[in-house]
This record gives structure tokens, C-alpha cells and sequence, in this order.
């Protein structure tokens, strides 16, 4: 991934310089530069992030299967589960950042929220649980630099905290 955005660094390189030298050849160059920013722009969220997953696990990005719910126990709020999820926010925010996806397993494969969905009653009560575990455990300040969203992919819902660092 790093080579190829090397070689789309330096085509774009090469079209500034190009329009240094030749500002006659604007249209050509504007051309070619929407077409990259067409493709580039034209990649669906849901593409971008099976394409992060794909991936795997990695300093920025991090999966786990539930947020709190315990598959085994059926328990709706195993506090393990939801401190393990605590730390990796933690974790991010603390470095350069990165995505918790929480309905993902460790080998990448999507199996999504709905089992959690229900024991909450709906994606609002889920949703409310989640930031209030993160206000209450990280704090009002740093609850800030969170921000997560539920996406549908492959027919499966999956939570993504977004975290920035601070």
C-alpha cells in the first residue's frame, strides 16, 4: 500500500511540475488530475473499509467481535470485554490514533454486532451504552477525540470508533 501511494505521489508531483513548465498544457493537466481525484473519491465507504480489514490488525486499526456482550456467558455487559475495548481507544488516542472495529474477529472476519444489538433493544440503546461506557471510562475530555458510527458491510452492522489522537 505504502509503494503505491508513493507512485500516486510522485504522478502527482509530476503533473505540478509539469504545470510549471507548460502552464499552456492547464487543460491536459486539470484533466488528468480530475481523473485521479475521481478514482480516487469514487471508492464507496464500504470498499474503504473492507479494505482496512483486509488489512488486518495493525498499529491503527484493531478488532474485536463485541463490545460488551459475551457470546459465551451471555452476558449483555461483561466488564472484561468492554476494559479490553477501553484500553485500545486509550491506546490511540495516547499515540498517532486509529479504528477500534468492534463485529470484526481477530482474523478479519465480519460477524457483526446483531447479537449485541438485540440484548440493548435497538441500535439507539446500543449506541447510547457505548458512549456513555466511553465518557464514564476514558472521561468527558478525552471522550472527544471518539467519534464512531454504525456501518452496514457484507450485510453485517459493525461499530467503527473512529479515535484521534490528543
Amino acid at each position: 500500500a505504502s509503494k503505491h501511494l508513493d507512485k500516486l505521489l510522485d504522478e502527482i508531483k509530476k503533473l505540478k511540475k509539469n504545470l510549471a513548465y507548460n502552464p499552456s498544457s492547464v487543460d491536459e493537466i486539470d484533466t488528468s488530475s480530475r481523473k485521479f481525484y475521481s478514482k480516487l473519491s469514487s471508492i464507496s465507504d464500504e470498499e474503504k473499509i473492507i479494505n482496512i480489514i483486509s488489512a488486518g490488525e495493525n498499529k491503527i486499526a484493531e478488532f474485536k467481535e463485541t463490545f460488551g456482550y459475551n457470546r459465551h456467558s451471555n452476558d449483555k455487559r461483561d466488564e472484561r470485554l468492554i476494559k479490553s475495548s477501553g484500553k485500545n481507544i486509550v491506546a490511540f488516542i495516547n499515540s498517532n490514533g486509529g479504528k477500534l472495529f468492534i463485529g470484526v474477529d481477530d482474523n478479519g472476519e465480519i460477524t457483526g454486532i446483531e447479537e449485541e444489538l438485540k440484548k440493548h433493544k435497538s441500535l439507539d440503546a446500543f449506541k447510547m451504552f457505548f458512549s456513555e461506557i466511553i465518557a464514564t471510562k476514558i472521561g468527558p475530555i478525552y471522550n472527544t477525540h471518539v467519534d464512531f458510527k454504525i456501518y452496514n458491510i457484507e450485510d453485517q452492522k459493525i461499530l467503527i470508533a473512529d479515535c484521534k489522537k490528543s
